[in-house]
C-alpha cells in the first residue's frame, strides 16, 4: 500500500447522484472501491500476509513441566513428567496473530523449522 494513489474522486456519492443510474454494477464498483480508498487513507485498512483461515506454523515453547503440558491435559491436567521440548504445530491464522509473523508463526513449515533449530542452537551456546 506505499505506492498508493487514490482512484475515485473524494465526492463519488454526489456524482453518482447525479447521474442517471444507468450503469448500476459499475457504479456499485466504483463504489466498493471509494470505501476501500477511504479506509486506506484512514489507515484502518490491515494487510495480512495470508487469509484468515490459512495453515500457519507455531512454535510451541518448551513446558518447563508445568500445568500448560499439551502432552498432559493441558490448562492445570496435571504436571508434566517429562518436560516437553519445543515443537512446531500447525494451526489456522487469525488477524490477531498478525504481529508473531516470524517470531512464533510462519507461514510455512520450513521457516518455522529454521527458527527452532536456531533457537535450538542458541540454547545450547549459552
Amino acid at each position: 500500500m506505499k505506492d498508493y494513489k487514490r482512484l475515485t474522486p473524494r465526492d463519488l456519492i454526489e456524482v453518482i447522484n447525479s447521474n442517471d443510474r444507468e450503469n448500476i454494477a459499475f457504479l456499485n464498483y466504483a463504489m466498493r472501491l471509494h470505501t476501500l480508498e477511504d479506509k486506506i487513507e484512514n489507515g484502518t485498512l490491515i494487510e495480512l500476509p495470508c487469509k484468515v483461515g490459512d495453515t500457519v506454523y507455531e512454535i510451541i515453547p518448551k513446558c518447563n513441566g508445568g500445568l500448560d503440558c499439551p502432552f498432559n491435559g493441558g490448562f492445570g491436567g496435571g504436571r508434566c513428567s517429562i518436560s516437553c521440548k519445543e515443537y512446531i504445530q500447525e494451526r489456522k491464522f487469525d488477524a490477531y496473530l498478525k504481529k508473531y509473523i516470524g517470531k512464533s508463526i510462519f507461514l510455512t513449515k520450513a521457516k518455522a523449522e529454521q527458527k527452532l533449530k536456531n533457537y535450538k542452537e542458541l540454547k545450547r551456546e549459552v
